[in-house]
């Protein structure tokens, strides 16, 4: 029978990200995302595809996180502009991004 890769497993990528996702009564999701890997400076970049801009005040994000054009699907076959926040961090890993998001405005 066939076993679940360990820590070990992952110590051969080049670079991994572990992301936990946490809910906090009544309203509040937590997304912390952890990315290991070699030594030396990383760029690492975290993407929020939004809905709509006023989607934008449900999220708090780092500081300097941007606003971008996007394009999203409503349908098959159907693609249109959308907006998407983009978080960049560089340094050393390991490097944690956390993100929060309120499900009622």
């Amino acid at each position: 029978m066939a076993s679940k890769p360990g820590w070990e497993y992952f110590r051969r990528i080049p670079c991994f990200d572990v992301r936990r996702v946490e809910f906090q009564k009544p309203d509040l999701v937590v997304v912390i995302d952890d990315v290991a890997g070699p030594p030396g400076e990383h760029q690492v970049e975290q993407f929020w595809h939004l809905g709509s801009l006023e989607t934008r005040a449900r999220f708090g994000l780092p500081e300097g996180a941007e606003l971008e054009e996007s394009w999203r699907s409503s349908v098959f076959g159907g693609k249109h502009a959308a907006p998407m926040l983009v978080v960049r961090r560089r340094g050393n890993l390991p490097l944690r991004l956390e993100a929060r998001i309120r499900l009622n405005p």
